[in-house]
């Protein structure tokens, strides 16, 4: 059976090729990861519609408590896509995911890229929220620049960093994946 690969599909698999392991899927009701191989645990706000057979575990929470929900150095990867964009602290963020993989685990995030023709157009022209959810309900955009400098500054070093999309061509990229490894010596400014 041959899948047409879309721009989700595309990104959900380069996605999973960097996470192995125990993996932890935060954010992952809306678009659960079927690419993701392990001993995946989903962690959400919410209960996934959505059948997922590869998650072992489905857990509801808010991601602002994580800790409270799971042990330090239990992961070997963590997975957040489309996630950072819609909360208000990414540097907590940065440093709980830091104290939940062990050392060498690996943190894989997938946002927009600002520099997305539509974002720099709907940002010079259409600057009052519609209130509709979607776009709105996006906290903060982040240069690439911003959030290597989170992950260094938080204990990761930077692994890779791809186009979500076939090509990278920066106005026509809407997103972008970030690939950080946990430190061995662990040294953060936290």
């Amino acid at each position: 059976k041959m899948e047409i690969l879309n721009g989700k599909s595309i990104r959900l698999e380069r996605v999973a090729k960097f996470a192995t392991g125990k993996i932890l899927d935060i954010g992952y009701a809306g678009v659960p990861n079927k690419y993701l191989n392990g001993n995946v645990i989903g962690f959400d706000l919410y209960k996934s519609p959505i059948p997922s057979s590869n998650y072992k575990e489905m857990i509801v929470g808010d991601a602002t408590n994580i800790l409270d929900y799971f042990k330090e150095n239990e992961f070997d990867s963590i997975v957040a896509t489309e996630f950072i964009e819609h909360i208000e602290n990414h540097i907590t963020f940065f440093r709980n995911c830091n104290k939940l993989l062990k050392i060498g685990g690996r943190l894989v995030l997938s946002t927009p890229f600002p520099y997305f023709y539509k974002a720099i157009i709907g940002n010079i022209f259409f600057k009052k929220s519609s209130g509709n959810g979607g776009e709105t309900a996006h906290v903060s955009s982040y240069r690439p620049t911003l959030l290597n400098g989170v992950a260094k500054m938080t204990g990761f070093k930077i692994v890779k960093i791809i186009s979500a999309s076939r090509i990278f061509l920066p106005p026509f990229t809407w997103q972008m994946i970030y690939v950080y490894e946990k430190n061995k010596d662990n040294f953060a400014f936290i």
